[in-house]
């Protein structure tokens, strides 16, 4: 494996597990530009973005890859899904709550 292919952008999600990385695709939160950047990791190709978040900071694939969280500033997002727990006190926190707002939306062609 090249290994600048497996030090890719922090907050990147990669659609595959690091040991089966033949076709990954990767997820890049690109913040103020309101928009998520589908990358080829094997071309090194933008093969496409999901749009209609507001200032995307981060992400995450869930383990089936099925669905993937994205961390924005929206607080709700017409067609997708609020995460368990949106708004809600975080584990261990004390004081004032702190909340991340997340979503889940379905990559294309998943």
């Amino acid at each position: 494996m090249n290994i600048s292919k497996s030090l890719l952008l922090g907050g990147a999600a990669m659609l595959a597990p690091l040991a089966s990385l033949a076709n990954p695709i990767v997820y890049i939160p690109l913040g103020t530009a309101n928009e998520i950047m589908i990358v080829d990791a094997a071309t090194d190709k933008e093969i496409g973005e999901i749009s209609g978040f507001k200032n995307v900071h981060g992400l995450s694939l869930t383990p089936n890859g099925e669905y993937l969280v994205v961390g924005s500033n929206d607080e709700v997002i017409a067609g997708r899904s609020k995460m368990a727990g949106h708004g809600k006190k975080m584990s261990g926190s004390t004081g004032k709550p702190k909340s991340a707002p997340a979503v889940m939306a379905k990559p294309a062609g998943v």
